[in-house]
């Protein structure tokens, strides 16, 4: 049985989201391309947060996902 899970820690549910939400390149709507080693910069933005959010996951899961069996 589940003792302890990530969605009960609010504060990491909330960074979650903010990470989840600056995913989707908003600053760069109605700009013209820039481009960075061939590819936009708005890319670039999408990629680094997508990289962030699934390090922040990861780090959640094995953070805060215990059994009770866990030491």
């Amino acid at each position: 049985m589940m003792t302890d899970e990530p969605r009960n820690h609010r504060g990491f549910m909330t960074i979650l989201a903010v990470v989840c939400i600056l995913t989707v390149p908003f600053p760069f709507v109605g700009r013209s391309a820039s481009f960075w080693l061939g590819l936009p910069i708005w890319l670039w933005w999408s990629l680094t947060w997508t990289c962030v959010l699934a390090v922040l996951t990861a780090w959640g899961f094995f953070r805060f996902w215990r059994d009770d069996d866990d030491g």
